[in-house]
């Protein structure tokens, strides 16, 4: 007799595929709920299962345990909701079932999940009841797993696991939950573990606790697990970031094993590896992920490395055919300034160092801008002044005799590690690229905690594609989508400002052209939006954000985002809080993710005493995942300080010292002398003095 037990909690979604499938096998059905508010409990009753409540107490191997307490059978089997059994894997059950395991103990089977990346992981799934009556235990209250008893039969029979972003998007709050379970784990229990250790560290990062994943990966690598488990663990720990769309931990996970094994001499001694299809996978993964973020030397180095283990490598044999397209180019850079002398000397200092040939536009400068321009070049050239800044960026792409031109501002800085990735892109950019966008960003600041937002622009472009400048202010090249385009989030521009502009000009220039007729399309609106705020005109910014919204708010979220930011400011400053919630649930309703968005629902829930709604949207916020490529514009405060302020004041709120003091120190880590936050803990320091 065979028993399927299953522990579920709000599954009306997927539960009926998977028992629809299951009472084809099953003798006996136990369903054991652990807190469900949906239809779970009525679908499990309709296929006939004996359903069970059980009180959640943040552990997952006793509600199994108490799944397999339940059943009667002689062979006990585990299933999850979200698993999805094909008609072959349903046949072999059965043939398996009527056979009686082959009299074994422990039945295998492979667990396809999409976060493994297409590696297959045998799992323990079948276990035999003991010759006692008594039940195999599970063991472990998170990351829960069944001893394994011989005889051992390996099984060929496929579990898939359904692919879990189609729910969660981006954000894996799931984590969250098992990054606090995690923590209760003792250290007897982690050290007993190494797959657990690991397990949690890669749990901890999802959650944004980086300082707890590392302990955690030392301790896992203090374990000295054999060479195979280590390099399992970490292709599958890779590749679930990678499933994540975090590429950078992705990356950290393939290099992790590839230290460990040089430090054990395994990569010299390469016999071990080269018989490994999975070493093969790693570094094939890693070659493609660091490529994809834009490390072509790290990803050429890989590939290289591939070859080298394996010689017959197809996929290495092509990527290192495709490398090989690689040319060298030159680079013409355009600039135009204005009274830019405390700065232009620091960006020109840099731009030598890779531009094959440097134009500088001068629009009326009255200091030694041009004296100090010409020290770096011999292309300087006068341009009168119209309020246009693209008629003077398109004269300046005019002088240039380069393949690709790229434009700088004169506060623009570029870093040494940033001018060596621009020089090694020069020497093996793909031939069909047409656009090249880099990071646009600044330097973190306690005093202005959006200095560092994230932006990716396009800079390079090919000479022979006559690209123009288009609108008076704010000015951009549309990037016709026939193009090819290459994204460098690596290779970083810094904005440091030195001087303040004059105040209005740009909104002077907006009003000055749109009574000579020009029409805002939606591009435009977004930084007139931006404009009125900074002017304290909130009321007209909030009506052309409305404006923005109704007109295109289906096609050019990037301009909605931008303005977005602007119209919070002016809803708050008019305090329409309440109008400003119904609005912002629609922009999820139609975009959906979003930090700035999941920031704001926080405070405005805080600031209604809605703490559990408002807990719950700022761990969005910081479980959001950045993606440079959607060309958004992203202010890293709202990743993590923001969120962690939001939830100090919240705690403070509650008389929760302990939580709020937490929160504060994870915020004082990132701007430690924000006034804001100084404040606050003040605020603590009083309340335990009382």
């Amino acid at each position: 007799m065979l028993s399927v037990c299953m522990i579920v909690k709000n599954e009306e979604k997927t539960l009926s595929d998977c028992l629809s499938q299951t009472v084809r096998f099953a003798d006996e059905l136990i369903v054991v709920d652990t807190g469900s508010t949906d239809d779970t409990k009525a679908l499990a009753f309709s296929y006939g299962a004996q359903v069970y409540d059980f009180v959640w107490c943040d552990d997952f191997a006793a509600a199994r345990n108490y799944s397999f307490e339940k059943a009667h059978g002689d062979y006990l089997m585990w299933l999850d909701a979200d698993h999805i059994l094909t008609d072959e894997a349903v046949e072999k059950l059965i043939v398996l079932k009527n056979i009686q395991f082959n009299g074994t103990s422990s039945v295998m089977m492979q667990y396809d999940s999409p976060d493994n990346g297409g590696i297959t992981v045998s799992f323990l799934q079948i276990v035999q009841r003991h010759t006692d009556g008594s039940i195999p235990k599970w063991q472990g209250a998170v990351h829960e797993r069944l001893p394994v008893t011989e005889p051992v039969l390996v099984t060929d029979i496929v579990i898939r696991h359904r692919d879990k972003r189609a729910d969660n998007g981006a954000v894996n709050l799931k984590s969250l939950r098992y990054a606090e379970y995690s923590r209760r784990l003792t250290q007897a229990e982690l050290r007993a573990n190494f797959w657990l250790c690991m397990q949690c560290s890669v749990d901890l990062t999802f959650a944004g606790e980086c300082e707890e994943a590392e302990a955690k990966l030392s301790l896992a690598l203090s374990l000295f697990p054999p060479l195979e488990e280590l390099l399992r663990t970490c292709l599958l720990a890779g590749n679930n970031f990678l499933y994540w769309r975090r590429e950078r931990e992705a990356l950290g996970m393939y290099h992790l094993f590839l230290e460990q094994a040089e430090k054990r001499g395994c990569l010299t001694d390469s016999e071990s590896l080269t018989a490994s299809p999975l070493f093969h996978k790693l570094l094939l993964k890693a070659q493609k992920v660091s490529y994809s973020i834009g490390e072509t030397e790290l990803s050429m180095r890989l590939n290289d490395m591939a070859l080298q283990y394996f010689p017959d490598s197809l996929c290495a044999r092509m990527n290192k055919r495709w490398f090989m397209r690689f040319a060298p180019v030159t680079i013409s850079v355009c600039m135009i300034v204005r009274d830019e002398e405390p700065v232009i000397e620091r960006c020109l200092r840099n731009v030598v160092q890779f531009a094959d040939e440097l134009i500088v536009v001068d629009t009326g400068s009255v200091d030694r801008t041009k004296e100090i321009a010409a020290k770096y070049t011999d292309w300087v050239y006068d341009y009168e002044w119209n309020d246009d800044f693209s008629a003077a960026r398109n004269f300046s792409y005019s002088k240039a005799c380069s393949d690709y031109i790229m434009w700088l501002d004169a506060d623009d800085d570029i870093e040494a590690k940033d001018i060596a990735r621009i020089q090694y892109l020069k020497a093996h950019m793909p031939p069909e690229t047409d656009v090249v966008f880099f990071n646009y960003t600044g330097d973190s600041s306690d005093e202005d905690i959006f200095s560092d937002s994230e932006l990716l622009r396009d800079r390079l472009i090919r000479r022979t594609l006559h690209a123009q400048w288009v609108y008076p202010i704010h000015e951009g090249i549309p990037i016709d989508k026939k193009w090819k385009v290459l994204y460098r989030k690596d290779i970083c521009i810094f904005h440091r400002k030195e001087k303040i502009n004059e105040k209005r000009r740009n909104l002077r220039i907006f009003e000055k052209k749109m009574t000579e007729g020009f029409i805002l399309n939606s591009y435009n609106r977004a930084y007139y939006v931006r404009e009125l705020c900074s002017d304290g005109q909130y009321e007209q910014a909030m009506h052309e954000y409305e404006r923005l919204w109704k007109d295109d708010c289906a096609i050019h979220r990037e301009n909605i985002d931008y303005a977005l930011f602007f119209y919070i400011e002016c809803m708050k400053r008019l305090k329409q809080y309440d109008r400003l919630e119904e609005d912002l649930q629609a922009y999820l309703a139609r975009f959906g993710a979003a930090e700035m968005v999941y920031c704001t629902l926080g405070d405005l829930c805080r600031r209604r005493k809605i703490y559990s709604k408002a807990l719950y949207w700022y761990d969005c916020a910081r479980m959001m995942q950045i993606d440079l490529c959607d060309l958004r514009l992203h202010d890293k405060a709202y990743h993590a300080f923001l969120p962690y302020m939001g939830m100090a004041k919240l705690y403070l709120n509650q008389h929760k010292n302990a939580e709020a003091e937490a929160a504060l120190k994870k915020a004082e880590a990132l701007h430690p002398k924000n006034i804001e936050l100084k404040l606050l803990k003040l605020c603590l320091e009083r309340r335990n003095r009382q």
